[in-house]
């Protein structure tokens, strides 16, 4: 058990999170005037993000068992580092491989965050705590890459798009200064074998084979990566379709987050009335109803309020998702939290680069092919979440 209060590491689990979500979307209003600057094409930015998000999914895969042989206080040290010298380097492209580039790196970095994070909180919690605790986890760093565009916004419109980057970096320097302070070591004992190849596999092959895991974390996967491809093709849309101003840009899009987060408080309470699969059942069926109006309205008449009213309802479906399926991904091994963590987080930030790069090749005119890509992905989710049935049942 650590040594600290709870809410303190719960607290500095969440910055964290909350920095590689930031870190993910921050950026999105100054997509069409990076694109300028770099003389490249908004698919070619879209695919920075894309990048990013592999980073961020390749990199857990190694910080899990990392974090399981040497403790996770010095994984997310290391990984903290890495994302600000990627930040650094983003900041500083004169051309658009430089900042490919440093997108990458920053996703390799912050990677640890969501991997270790999660295993933080499987050390302290259990049971209804843990899915309780998920749940305002969830609020806060779901939240994130749907608000901090419109931080920016402003930055790209008062300073330049470079600020961005350096603002990322700075909150890394903030982070790590209070990690450094105030986050104690939660691992109960240190398995330096967990870091062997042989040991990662076997761990790995454990969760793999499980449906009742893999079915949770694929499902959890599917929405989270929903949120991203929704976050990629906003910019093009509103900016490049509806017009708006950059400044402005950011408060529209982060409509969605009061679905989001009204979501992730009543996911929780959901989940205890209705079980864990009836929850996401709920939400994903809200879900898939507004976007299927939205590709009415939209066909009708396409302007702002056509665009944003279907995507709040839909965010407030993904929000039930989240917090709900996560904790039924965490709580098979107790024993492998790390690993479990590791995998939860590849499979979200793979799944969301799958779905982006999609996105990048898909037309902006109007938010229908969105909507369609966006049904497809729920689809998804209800096909993986099936595989817990199996799991249950075995």
């Amino acid at each position: 058990m650590p040594t600290k209060k709870t809410w303190v590491i719960s607290a500095l689990v969440m910055g964290a999170m909350a920095l590689g979500n930031a870190g993910s979307t921050l950026y999105l209003p100054a997509m069409p005037v990076i694109a300028n600057h770099l003389n490249t094409t908004g698919a070619m930015m879209k695919m920075s993000l894309s990048l990013f998000l592999i980073g961020f999914a390749v990199a857990q895969l190694f910080y899990g068992p990392l974090s399981d042989a040497f403790g996770r206080r010095i994984n997310l040290f290391v990984g903290i580092v890495i994302f600000f010298l990627g930040s650094l380097l983003s900041a500083s492209a004169h051309s658009v491989d430089i900042l490919l580039a440093g997108r990458l790196v920053e996703g390799l970095g912050i990677g640890a965050a969501n991997a270790v994070g999660y295993a933080l909180m499987r050390d302290v919690y259990s049971g209804e705590k843990l899915t309780t605790q998920l749940s305002y986890l969830s609020i806060f760093v779901g939240v994130t890459p749907l608000v901090a565009p419109i931080i920016g916004g402003y930055l790209v419109t008062l300073i330049a798009w470079q600020a961005c980057f350096y603002f990322l970096a700075l909150c890394a320097v903030i982070l790590f200064v209070a990690k450094l302070t105030w986050l104690p070591e939660t691992l109960a004992a240190m398995d330096p074998k967990a870091c062997h190849p042989k040991v990662i596999f076997k761990n790995y092959f454990t969760l793999f084979k499980s449906p009742l895991y893999m079915g949770y974390a694929l499902a959890t996967a599917s929405a989270f990566g929903a949120v991203f491809t929704t976050g990629s093709m906003l910019p093009f849309l509103l900016v490049n379709q509806l017009g708006i101003p950059i400044a402005l840009y950011g408060w529209i899009a982060g409509i969605p987050a009061l679905g989001y987060m009204t979501g992730s408080f009543v996911g929780g309470r959901l989940a205890r009335k209705l079980g864990i699969n009836g929850a996401i059942l709920g939400g994903v069926t809200l879900s898939l109803l507004a976007l299927l109006i939205g590709i009415v309205v939209n066909r009708i008449h396409f302007n702002v309020y056509a665009l944003m009213a279907p995507l709040l309802f839909f965010m407030l479906g993904v929000g039930i998702v989240m917090p709900t399926g996560s904790s039924g991904a965490m709580a098979p091994f107790p024993k492998l939290a790390g690993a479990e963590a590791a995998v939860l987080c590849a499979s979200m930030f793979c799944l969301a680069a799958i779905f982006t790069a999609i996105g990048s090749h898909l037309s902006e005119l109007t938010p229908i092919p969105l909507f369609c890509l966006l049904i497809g992905t729920s689809i998804l989710l209800l096909i993986f979440l099936s595989l817990t049935r199996k799991g249950g049942r075995k």
